[in-house]
């Protein structure tokens, strides 16, 4: 509540002031009052008052003069100069000098309240361009001290020029936020911890799959460098959680999450030397790096190299050069390297050993073309494909392929097309922030509303429900 000092020589101001408005609804207090200048200016200096409301004309020392003097000894305080007509030039001059605003008597009220509301939204812009700056000292500078008047603070960081609008819903329900802008990345600070529920929303639901960083909730009363510190920790991790918030504890839910898969080489020699479908091992791949926490340098450097591995591990076993194994004019150092993200390097990944592979298979005389048909169902789930479409591009006749394929595996054509993009359509609402219709034309269903059924049926849960659950 805002402190207010009433002075003027006329009683009748000052008794009848206090009463003229429902101070309080606007966060004020009349607190003092003094009958002239010299009597004011003492309150002022003595009991540092939030406003002062002042006439001009008054004994021993008139109000323009006690303004001028409470704020050359460095007073920091609202004014409000009340004059007549007759006293209006000396009310200019006030303004002049930036030392109050005015009012004419009698007093309106609906002016009175227009200027107190003006001087809180003043006062609010103030304070936030304060607490910015000594974010930016206290997180960003040199200021190692901690932040005073909060307990928590929570910072979440966006590379978008523009507030996502999830964010923009927590900005309206949050207590105290600060946005600030570091380095080309987007700050949002939250301050003081307080129950983000929109709409029975949680603040994990309200990130959705965004690409968003967030701290969690951290003691304001330590060095706030921690803050930034964590940011570029979590930065590096978008590479592996490409397109979706991350926070600490999610990155440690996800790692508890995954085993680590040892001799990981000689899994994927066996599984290519054995004609065997490369998915399995590849998920556990994945899951090594989630295991790790790796970076992207780290996961790109390992990629090229665990393939480079491979060819030699398996042209060592069946006798043949590595040359011989692979495809001309292949740079697979630059085709790993170019990836943006860690889904797009396993997939790459996943292309070029379905190609050698097969390769190997035709190197051993060992072609079944129930599992280079797998390949190729791998590599191209998300395009629009039927057992006769796949079986007249490899030359056979459909009946006779599926009956082949059946045996091999167990499984139907389609009910094998069907697990590789239910299985994909998982990483996808794991792992990007894709909506559920363009996860569903990304592994080949055009009817979003079968695609929940089917995805329903596989994993008795709906898309939503499954995201949400991975997420929590």
């Amino acid at each position: 509540m805002k402190k207010i000092l009433v002075i003027d020589d006329e009683e009748m101001i000052r008794t009848g002031l206090p009463n003229l408005i429902e101070w309080e609804d606007y966060g004020y207090q009349v607190a003092w009052t003094a009958e002239n200048g010299e009597e004011g200016l003492k309150i002022i200096l003595a009991e540092h008052p939030d406003l002062v409301i002042t006439d001009i004309r008054m004994p021993k020392m008139n109000g323009l003069e006690m303004l001028k003097q409470a704020k050359a000894q460095q007073s920091d305080f609202y004014s409000i100069v009340l004059s007549g007509y007759s006293d209006f030039e000396y009310a200019k001059e006030a303004i002049k000098l930036g030392l109050a605003s005015y009012l004419l008597k009698p007093v309106d009220e609906d002016e009175l309240i227009e200027i107190l509301v003006s001087i809180n939204q003043s006062d609010q812009v103030q304070r936030e361009n304060t607490l910015k700056q000594e974010l930016m000292s206290k997180i960003f500078g040199n200021d190692h001290t901690g932040l005073q008047g909060f307990q928590q603070i929570n910072c979440l960081c966006y590379p978008q020029e523009e507030v996502p609008e999830m964010l923009e819903t927590i900005v309206q329900h949050a207590a105290v936020t600060v946005t600030l802008n570091n380095f080309g990345y987007n700050y949002l600070f939250l301050l003081d911890k307080v129950a983000l529920e929109v709409a029975g929303k949680s603040l994990v639901d309200l990130l959705g799959q965004e690409e968003i960083l967030m701290t969690g909730w951290l003691k304001t009363n330590q060095d706030l460098h921690v803050i930034a510190e964590t940011v570029r920790e979590l930065q590096r991790m978008t590479f592996l959680f490409s397109n979706q918030w991350i926070s600490q504890a999610k990155l440690l839910k996800k790692q508890s999450q995954v085993v680590y898969t040892e001799h990981i080489t000689n899994q994927f020699v066996e599984t290519i030397l054995n004609n065997q479908p490369l998915l399995p091992t590849l998920t556990a791949y994945r899951n090594n790096f989630i295991f790790e926490l790796a970076y992207e340098r780290d996961i790109k450097w390992h990629v090229n190299h665990e393939f480079e591995q491979i060819i030699l591990q398996v042209a060592q076993r069946i006798g043949a050069s590595p040359e011989t194994l692979t495809a001309e004019n292949h740079s697979n150092k630059e085709f790993f390297w170019s990836a943006v993200t860690c889904a797009d390097l396993l997939q790459r990944f996943q292309e070029r050993l379905a190609e050698f592979s097969l390769s190997v298979a035709k190197q051993l005389n060992n072609l079944d073309i129930v599992l280079e048909i797998i390949h190729f169902l791998e590599k191209n789930y998300q395009k629009d494909l039927t057992l006769k479409s796949v079986s007249d591009q490899f030359g056979y006749n459909s009946a006779y392929l599926g009956k082949k394929f059946k045996k091999k595996t167990n499984e139907t054509f389609l009910s094998y097309l069907e697990k590789i993009r239910m299985n994909r359509a998982a990483d996808l609402l794991q792992n990007s922030n894709l909506m559920v219709y363009e996860v569903a034309e990304n592994v080949g269903y055009h009817n979003v509303d079968y695609f929940y059924k089917k995805f329903k049926q596989f994993f008795k849960q709906s898309p939503n429900e499954f995201r949400k659950k991975i997420t929590e």
